[in-house]
């Protein structure tokens, strides 16, 4: 049974004839009387008597009258609940963040949570990506230049990397000192990618590499602990009080940062206010904090 013929069918019955039916249907009289007569052909069921004076339903039409109030009833009791839900943007937003930048953005996930109070987060921090087609998270907040094509989304900032060293490191090895006199923290060989293999090559054919992390929250506290100098993102490292930039923001190395969905989730309210809210947040937070001046090379 085709569902918009049992909506033709009851707006015709309540209107009493194929004419006024068609009017509030805003379609023709022919068209109106062919559904009707398909509808009956499928249910093998006469559901109007046609008198002279207008339509009028039978035993069988009248039952099938009820059956499809009670449908439009379920379906706008439906769309009003779902709808409600929607603008009231209730529930949960669960995010796939790594740990690092997971860090940099806490102020703007309260600021968030402060603005949208029927809204609550779950938020993974890994550097593994999250599959969102399995719906292993409904937010993934990337970096990279080569998103996945099956997510919808866009990007809403740059992730810049400079090199950073501890001040007591710059007491202890002296001011004057040039960086290929400092011990370097780097990350493992499999996560280190060539550009920075090249940035540390031109500050001497063998960098004094002390120490190797496998992780962004481990490298930056590395360096922040006086280990050695390394390249950190800006975006948190501008922020430590231990940390001092000792070189510019390196152009060659910024990754780009993707606020990420599935298609099938774009549309709805909370994850659209989320997105929205923190794609604003990481556009301008990220940009202050990599406008600061840039320090010459040492």
């Amino acid at each position: 049974m085709n569902w918009d013929d049992l909506k033709i069918f009851a707006v015709a019955a309540e209107a009493g004839s194929f004419s006024k039916a068609a009017e509030q249907l805003s379609t023709t009289h022919s068209t109106v009387s062919r559904r009707i007569s398909a509808l009956e052909h499928d249910l093998d069921l006469r559901l109007f008597d046609r008198l002279s004076t207008g339509l009028t339903l039978t035993p069988g039409g009248e039952e099938l009258y009820r059956t499809a109030l009670a449908m439009e009833e379920h379906a706008d009791a439906a769309e009003r609940n779902l709808s409600g839900r929607d603008s009231e943007l209730k529930g949960k937003v669960h995010v796939s963040i790594i740990d690092a930048m997971a860090l940099a953005l806490m102020p703007a996930f309260r600021r968030f949570l402060k603005a949208y109070p029927g809204i609550s987060l779950e938020v993974t921090t890994s550097s593994l990506t999250a599959n969102l087609s399995r719906r292993e998270a409904d937010v993934a907040i990337r970096i990279g230049n080569s998103p996945a094509e099956t997510l919808v989304g866009r990007r809403v900032a740059k992730y810049h990397f400079a090199l950073y060293a501890a001040h007591t490191l710059i007491e202890e090895i002296g001011e004057q000192a040039s960086l290929y006199e400092y011990p370097w923290v780097t990350w493992g060989d499999k996560l280190t990618w060539p550009g920075i293999r090249k940035l540390m090559a031109k500050h001497g054919s063998k960098p004094n590499i002390v120490a190797r992390m496998g992780g962004s929250l481990a490298m930056s506290g590395a360096v922040a602990e006086g280990i050695g100098i390394g390249y950190l993102a800006a975006v948190r490292a501008d922020q430590d009080p231990r940390l001092k930039r000792i070189g510019p923001i390196e152009k060659e190395l910024a990754l780009d940062v993707w606020l990420l969905t599935h298609a099938d989730l774009r549309h709805t309210g909370r994850i659209r206010a989320f997105m929205d809210f923190i794609g604003d947040e990481i556009r301008q937070d990220f940009q202050l904090k990599t406008d600061q001046a840039n320090p010459d090379n040492r």
